[in-house]
């Protein structure tokens, strides 16, 4: 069978291989006890095969484990000169940051508030649920419009130069507007938002005052 030629501590800690199991660089054996942890072997078998049948061929892929690790993986060829002699295999565990993604789109689409995601053109790129019911328009109805043409007509010169300093680096804090319900009625909004210039991007949340105004 194939041979493992060199491995470092850091693959055997990752991948979580008994020391003897290691040291016999068995490669199928190695492999049979890598499977085992995978949560679609399957898929990770494709990828492998599909490989090796192409010595020259480059790959990356994300690979998810049963107890919830997540690890990028990386497969170039080896090359002394120009003649391909081997593969090697790099990974990369993510699991922190998946977990940080999911913990934060879990709050995203929990809170109360009306959060959303909007680019620096005019057009949300990304709302939570509470829109839908506190506006009655469905998520996609609201992505395909410029948010402006859902405010009120009478705020939305306010709207504009606010954005625009949103874009310019300021911060909102507590800007009222008004936002149409697809009923044809209005809700006043407050809005706290801040700005990612590098990506374009306004992070803000809205939260629903029309009772207080009246």
């Amino acid at each position: 069978g194939k041979q493992i030629l060199d491995y470092n501590q850091k693959f055997v800690d990752m991948w979580k291989i008994p020391e003897q199991l290691m040291a016999s660089r068995d490669d199928d054996r190695v492999y049979e006890h890598i499977l085992s942890q995978l949560a679609s072997p399957e898929a990770f078998q494709k990828k492998v095969r599909s490989t090796y049948e192409d010595p020259t061929a480059e790959s990356f892929d994300v690979i998810q484990f049963k107890d919830g690790r997540v690890f990028e993986r990386t497969i170039m060829p080896q090359r002394i000169e120009s003649q391909i002699v081997g593969r090697v295999w790099s990974f990369h565990s993510i699991t922190g940051r998946v977990r940080a993604e999911e913990d934060r789109d879990r709050y995203f689409n929990q809170s109360l508030d009306m959060q959303c995601i909007a680019g620096f053109d005019g057009y949300f790129k990304r709302l939570n649920p509470v829109w839908s019911r506190a506006l009655g328009y469905s998520l996609d109805e609201l992505l395909t419009k410029p948010f402006v043409e859902f405010v009120h007509p009478d705020d939305r010169a306010r709207t504009a130069e606010e954005t625009k300093g949103l874009a310019s680096g300021s911060e909102t804090i507590a800007f009222e507007n008004r936002y149409l319900c697809k009923d044809g009625t209005y809700r006043w909004l407050s809005w706290n938002a801040t700005m990612d210039a590098d990506r374009s991007l306004i992070y803000a949340a809205a939260r629903d005052i029309t009772e207080q105004k009246w």
